[in-house]
């Protein structure tokens, strides 16, 4: 936007006027100006004053010295009480060539003065000099007034200074962090208005412009500290001093809500820790000791057929108490950012694929469970998180397909990776739970008292990515629900999980 503005100042056809009672002398000077200036030519001084008055100024005025009425002295001394030397450049024309005249005209504000009679290549560079300089005079407000706007408007808040330290401009955003009006801290030293204090130490933090200066205190990124506001309220603060010319700009920012921010996920940091010590220390002791003990029961013969199916099922719904355990453990670690650890080795998804099978089949004898390998299925992958991963699938094929259908694990060697699947038939996953199937606490078709959370599957994902894989579903009533997992068969490098 301001390329264009500068654009247009730049390009419009500069105008000059001439205010002479000679209309021979106004003529000649136009002729020779009209070429690359809009020339408008006045007999005497009152109607160019009246001109500027009622429709603005020139980009130079080239003023006769003699002239009846208001002489050119006189108007100079009237536009000057309105208009500086930058804003409208005033070139005095004169007969008389005694110093003191010249002195005269330079003291009442003109810019520069020819003497008559004139070199005409004299007096266009005259011309031109002083048009150029009111021109990027003009350029450089517009760019003050562009850059202005820009601080004024953006989301940190901006202070620059001059070569004294004094302030020359403050923004909105400036004046709402430190309890200043703009009024206020114009002109102010800016120590005065800025406060800083080390949020260490608590000690005052010297003057920040002249450290800048000294290059004890400047550039890299914004520094934290605390910045006492007008009112003594104190706000901790991020700010960057930057010398520029003679003066310097100072950016800072209000970080108390990033704070808030930081303090709240330090806080669940913290409770997540704990909650993995205690999954997996004051739950997992118990559970273990469950299965140790209905193993020895199992071993003794003198249980009857009824105390046997007591000890099975304690065993079976330990076992699930244990699963569950294990995937809340790895949803903290996920969560806290350290994500599902792998040791990869040499393993083989067929053999793993018919070890889950195996407890999956003892578990739930009812259930028609069968395994296709095909191929070479050697890899290199951590054996237990790929049977964690396919209990995890078969465990949810047997909890929502149908039962009177089979369900299928096929692991498939295809060239430098396997494919891994698990199907089942039955109702479908919902359209509306396919896209966020592996988030997790999303889960479908619940049954009264489930008391899963729903984690099985947002585990698997994260299983799948640690080895560098990827993962799919797809799911109709025709053909049913089928999980397909593409693992390489070396080691990969993590996926990244998008939050």
């Amino acid at each position: 936007m301001s390329e264009n503005i500068l654009k247009s100042v730049m390009s419009a056809r500069p105008q000059v006027w001439v205010v002479d009672d000679s209309r021979l002398e106004a003529q000649r000077i136009a002729s020779l100006l009209s070429r690359d200036y809009a020339v408008e030519s006045f007999s005497d001084g009152a109607a160019m004053l009246e001109r500027i008055s009622a429709r603005g100024k020139p980009d130079l005025v080239l003023l006769d010295w003699q002239m009846p009425g208001i002489s050119g002295v006189d108007a100079c001394r009237f536009l000057r009480e309105r208009y500086d030397e930058v804003s409208l450049p005033i070139l005095m024309l004169t007969a008389r060539g005694a110093k003191q005249d010249f002195t005269e005209g330079l003291s009442a504000g003109a810019n520069d003065y020819v003497a008559k009679p004139y070199d005409d290549a004299e007096l266009l560079a005259r011309v031109r000099t002083l048009v150029r300089i009111r021109r990027q005079a003009e350029a450089s407000k517009v760019r003050e007034e562009w850059f202005a706007t820009t601080l004024q408007s953006i989301g940190e808040a901006v202070i620059t200074t001059d070569a004294n330290a004094h302030i020359t401009f403050f923004n909105r955003i400036a004046a709402a962090l430190t309890g200043w009006t703009s009024n206020e801290a114009m002109g102010q030293p800016f120590s005065a208005v800025f406060q800083a204090l080390d949020e260490r130490t608590r000690a005052n933090i010297d003057d920040l412009v002249s450290a800048a200066r000294l290059k004890t205190h400047a550039g890299g990124p914004l520094k934290p500290m605390l910045l006492r506001r007008k009112d003594g309220v104190e706000v901790p603060i991020e700010e960057n001093v930057s010398v520029v010319g003679d003066g310097a700009v100072i950016v800072f920012r209000d970080i108390s809500e990033r704070r808030k921010a930081e303090k709240a996920a330090k806080g669940r940091a913290d409770f997540e820790e704990k909650l993995i010590g205690i999954v997996s220390h004051d739950l997992r002791s118990p559970l273990q000791i469950l299965a140790l003990s209905t193993g020895v029961l199992l071993g003794r013969k003198k249980l009857d057929e009824i105390d046997t199916k007591t000890v099975e099922r304690l065993r079976t719904t330990g076992q699930r108490a244990t699963r569950l355990v294990s995937d809340l453990l790895d949803f903290t670690q996920g969560r806290l950012g350290t994500g599902i650890r792998v040791t990869p080795r040499e393993a083989d998804v067929h053999v793993i694929a018919n070890h889950v099978l195996e407890e999956a089949q003892t578990i739930y004898p009812e259930r028609t469970l069968r395994h296709e390998p095909q191929a070479d299925g050697a890899g290199r992958w951590d054996p237990d998180r790929i049977t964690q991963l396919l209990t995890n699938l078969t465990l949810n094929a047997i909890k929502y397909g149908d039962p009177t259908t089979q369900i299928t694990i096929r692991t498939t060697g295809h060239g430098d990776e396997v494919l891994l699947s698990v199907h089942n038939g039955g109702a479908p996953i919902p359209a509306d739970l396919l896209p966020v199937v592996f988030e997790p606490m999303r889960r479908g078709n619940i049954e009264q008292g489930d008391r899963s959370v729903g984690l099985g599957l947002y585990i698997v994902k994260d299983i799948v990515e640690a080895h560098g894989g990827a993962i799919s579903v797809t799911s109709t009533a025709e053909a049913g629900t089928t999980f397909v997992v593409r693992l390489p068969r070396k080691e990969m490098p993590r996926h990244p999980r998008s939050e």
